[in-house]
């Protein structure tokens, strides 16, 4: 009796510890991408500006693209990111078992 509950107890704990820690890291992570979306927002005005000047259009256009690519694989990377860890893996399993064979 006793020692099933303690052991129970200790298993929560744990879960419950690295929760704590998964949110934690989720937040540090979110940190990094609005510095990241800063930068992208710095780095876009500083080339518009540089437009207004004297630089070739197409290299112009460049630039601004490969930033774009950048900026969107980072949102898809985050959102990956948020979905693994709104769900940690036992979760996960129960509302499987929650929707039944369907997976509705």
């Amino acid at each position: 009796g006793a020692e099933g509950w303690e052991k129970d107890l200790k298993k929560e704990e744990e879960q419950q510890q690295q929760l704590a820690q998964q949110q934690a890291q989720q937040q540090q992570r979110q940190v990094q991408q609005q510095l990241q979306q800063q930068d992208y927002q710095q780095k876009l005005r500083c080339l518009q500006q540089q437009r207004h000047q004297q630089q070739p259009r197409e290299q112009q256009t460049q630039q601004e693209g490969n930033l774009l690519l950048q900026q969107d694989h980072q949102q898809q990377d985050q959102q990956q990111q948020q979905q693994q860890q709104q769900r940690p893996g036992w979760r996960r399993a129960y509302a499987a078992r929650q929707r039944g064979p369907l997976g509705l």
